[in-house]
């Protein structure tokens, strides 16, 4: 699972789906790993966000838009990296 340590309690973050409960893996992509209930009594905090499957399905169009800017975003930041 992706983790990042919550600065005010000092647990682990994992981002869940907020729609089918996945959990955001290292790598990005998601997994089925439970409930937010498991994850929380494993010690972990919980954050919610959107898995791509979901996305697509709730917000048709709109979801792909984002992505795509996001990716944009995400090269062009890094060009200016390499280059500065």
């Amino acid at each position: 699972m992706k983790k990042k340590k919550c600065e005010t309690t000092g647990k682990e973050i994992v981002t869940i789906c907020c729609s089918c409960k996945k959990a955001r893996l290292e790598d990005n992509s998601w997994a089925a790993r439970g409930t937010e209930y498991d994850l929380t009594s494993l010690g972990f905090d919980v954050s919610h966000g959107i898995c791509d499957d979901c996305g697509k399905r709730l917000y048709p169009g709109i979801f792909q838009k984002v992505m795509k800017k996001l990716e944009t975003n995400l090269v062009l930041t890094s060009l200016k990296a390499l280059y500065n």
